[in-house]
């Protein structure tokens, strides 16, 4: 009789959680790296981190009384992530409170619609990453750090593709909502919805299967201590 018989198997619930955090933090870092040889903020549309996010340094163009221009330059992680330009109707002139009506521009001052490239990298590094590391050696970075590891046999794109799919549906939705243009807080909260949802989901599943997820059951493998 096997011991998944005798008695239930341990969930790992925070230290599974905490691999996926870990795991997804370094396909972001390896999607920066990626991006980094392309960007060129002034003369393109490509831009590191998420819509809306980064810190800006303002430069007041003009203030009649009723509204002041800003350009603004936005950094991200200390890199030039490109420009803005800013139109406030805050008493104060604000630029902060300006952003939902902020153009980003390129170097020459022309408007241009920017590309996120990282939410949509991102998820495609961690499904691949992580298929990879499932096949070779059962422990991913952050199963590293947490003394997780995969076990079983089956096919590991198999069991990454059916537990990244909420990531697939994220990285689709971070494509479209660029392509279709619209605002960063739209994109923005879109792109949270998914992700608490999938969020919730996987917690869930996590709970009922004990630890065994229907990615697993479907594709022979299981998450042991390593």
């Amino acid at each position: 009789m096997s011991p998944s018989a005798i008695a239930p198997p341990p969930r790992y619930f925070w230290r599974r959680a905490l691999a996926f955090f870990v795991d997804m933090g370094v396909a972001w870092g390896m999607s920066a790296l990626l991006i980094l040889p392309f960007l060129a903020p002034d003369d393109n549309a490509l831009r590191l981190g998420l819509p809306g996010g980064g810190k800006l340094a303002c430069l007041p163009l003009e203030h009649d009384g009723v509204q002041a221009v800003f350009q603004c330059r936005i950094s991200t992680m200390g890199i030039h992530n490109g420009r803005l330009i800013a139109t406030s109707d805050a008493p104060k002139a604000d630029p902060e409170g300006a952003l939902a009506i902020a153009h980003h521009i390129d170097g020459e001052g022309r408007e241009i619609l920017p590309f996120y490239a990282q939410p949509v990298v991102a998820p495609l590094i961690f499904l691949i990453a992580s298929a990879l590391f499932t096949a070779r050696s059962r422990r991913s970075p952050g199963k590293v750090l947490t003394g997780l590891r995969v076990r079983g046999r089956g096919c590991a794109m198999c069991r990454e593709t059916r537990r990244g799919a909420p990531l697939l549906g994220l990285s689709v939705l971070a494509l479209g909502v660029q392509v279709v243009g619209p605002s960063p807080g739209v994109a923005l909260a879109g792109f949270a919805g998914i992700a608490v949802l999938a969020a919730v989901s996987w917690a869930v599943a996590l709970i009922r299967w004990r630890g065994a997820m229907p990615y697993d059951r479907a594709t022979g493998f299981w998450v042991g201590r390593g």
